[in-house]
């Protein structure tokens, strides 16, 4: 059974979204994590696109890569989120971030062949994504760094 019904509809915002999402999906506790919200929401948004890319046969394969981009995205904050180790939770991160900026890349691209009109939306989205995981970026590091410092004796 699919339970997941989660798609955005054309000119829909974040918010407007954020109010259609399943208490099953909403109730889980990564949903809480803005970054995920926004890698989901930008996930639905990306199927759009990706469906109108595909319509033109020079963008197929720039299709295929945004659409593996954007997936990624979500994917590696929802794997990191479940890592107890501080620094593999940091690295999945880092991975998010990297298909983030990828995303961006092949946004550019498709929007050159095919323009899409809801862009302005997915690269918001995706500038504010990575504008999180900075913020998660330094708290992570710097609490598995302290976590595995050697321990020194006072003299």
């Amino acid at each position: 059974m699919c339970m997941r019904k989660l798609r955005v509809i054309s000119g829909q915002s974040l918010n407007e979204w954020l109010t259609t999402v399943p208490d099953a999906i909403a109730g889980d506790p990564l949903w809480r994590m803005k970054v995920y919200r926004l890698a989901v929401f930008v996930g639905d948004l990306a199927w759009h696109d990706v469906t109108k890319l595909v319509s033109d046969r020079r963008t197929v394969r720039l299709a295929d890569q945004l659409f593996r981009a954007v997936g990624s995205v979500g994917a590696n904050i929802a794997e990191g989120y479940g890592r107890q180790s501080g620094k593999d939770r940091v690295r999945f991160y880092e991975y998010a971030l990297g298909s983030a900026h990828e995303s961006r890349h092949w946004y550019n691209w498709g929007d050159i062949c095919c323009p899409i009109e809801s862009l302005n939306i997915e690269w918001s989205c995706l500038s504010k994504f990575a504008a999180c995981c900075w913020q998660l970026y330094p708290r992570t590091v710097t609490t598995t760094w302290q976590k595995s410092k050697p321990h020194t004796k006072s003299t």
